[in-house]
């Protein structure tokens, strides 16, 4: 895909050369063709009125795909829930990946039942979560269960010990069809428009300075790095 595709959606422009890096990997791997689609670099509010950062979406031939792009360095071991790298101890991506996925699927679906309230459940696409672990000497020693939704570079197979992003982004429909709406992603670029993803900024609480995503959440609360 070219970057000045218009299935190339860049909602906000990275500041982080690493992370421009492995956007321009991802830009890419795709088929600059239908049904694929890429936003990146967006919030988005669930329904609970709390924000979740992405740094990529993806709408490919079976599924969407939120993507979370890790430039780390180093081994990584550990597993599905916590890993170690350069020692240090930390909650895996995954988790975070994963709940973003679950936010984003139910503002989707409220918005397509606002625009088709007699909508098939079936033909809304699944959003699949996925680590990108994109740092040219960045290898993974997880046990393969824990690993299944990480991904490396293309090419670099070997040195990572992670499949290429492209298998998990090129993956074929499935055998009895696309889901409905992956057909239409005319529809689901709309969609889109009209939920309203919005550019990644600065957020400030009284004088101190949000410096990263959520780090947790519960029932009316979300816990966030800050400085002051």
């Amino acid at each position: 895909m070219r970057p000045e595709s218009p299935r190339w959606h860049e909602v906000t422009p990275s500041e982080f050369a690493h992370e421009r890096e492995g956007l321009a990997h991802l830009c890419e791997l795709l088929p600059d063709r239908a049904p694929f689609h890429a936003w990146t670099n967006f919030e988005f509010r669930d329904r609970d009125g709390k924000w979740y950062e992405v740094d990529a979406l993806v709408l490919g031939e079976r599924r969407l795909h939120l993507l979370e792009l890790k430039h780390y360095r180093g081994l990584i071991t550990g597993s599905a829930y916590r890993w170690q790298r350069g020692g240090r101890s930390e909650d895996s991506p995954l988790l975070a990946a994963r709940r973003k996925a679950q936010r984003l699927k139910g503002v989707i679906t409220d918005a397509l039942h606002q625009l088709q309230p007699n909508l098939d459940p079936r033909h809304i696409p699944y959003i699949q979560h996925a680590v990108f672990l994109h740092a040219p000497d960045g290898r993974c020693a997880l046990p393969p269960s824990d690993a299944a939704d990480l991904f490396g570079l293309d090419g670099h197979e070997q040195r990572s010990g992670l499949r290429s992003l492209a298998d998990r982004l090129l993956e074929p429909p499935p055998p009895d069809g696309r889901p409905g709406l992956i057909d239409q992603d005319d529809l689901l670029v709309a969609l889109f428009e009209r939920i309203g993803f919005t550019l990644r900024r600065e957020r400030e609480v009284g004088s101190w300075r949000l410096t990263g995503g959520p780090l947790a959440e519960g029932e009316g609360w979300q816990d966030w790095p800050a400085e002051h």
